[in-house]
């Protein structure tokens, strides 16, 4: 037999092979996902620093004298597995710049219990907070 009917041989069988009927023993059983224990429920880290807003705290006599008695602001906080505050983001203004950029960094300062998890993974959850002057 030369190469090229050896070649062409070899082919042909291959080309059999790919219509051969599936069982249904063969498939692999559909995946289903139940409602998740308590044990696998996702829960934030519980705040183990004060919550404190000290820079914030500076403008209290500035914000009073323009008449500002309740501010609030949305943010989403997300937290790193060694309980650091890994960012916060401003997802609605007070209405005071200022007011907003003091919040974002003193919460950015606050601490919480470390979880178990790859370094590379953030949890995160959306925070309203109401300041008072």
């Amino acid at each position: 037999m030369n190469k090229l009917a050896a070649i062409a041989l070899t082919l042909s069988a291959c080309a059999a092979t790919t219509g051969l009927p599936v069982s249904e023993s063969a498939r692999p059983p559909a995946l289903t996902f139940g409602a998740p224990s308590d044990e696998a429920k996702s829960t934030f880290p519980t705040r183990i620093s004060e919550e404190r807003l000290p820079t914030a705290d500076r403008m209290r006599d500035a914000l009073r004298a323009t008449g500002h008695e309740k501010l609030t602001a949305q943010v989403r906080l997300c937290i790193a597995p060694d309980g650091t505050t890994s960012s916060v983001q401003l997802d609605k203004t007070t209405g005071v710049a200022d007011l907003d950029s003091a919040i974002v960094h003193d919460i950015g300062e606050w601490r919480y219990e470390s979880y178990v998890a790859p370094a590379s993974i953030r949890v995160c959850k959306p925070v309203t907070l109401t300041y008072a002057p």
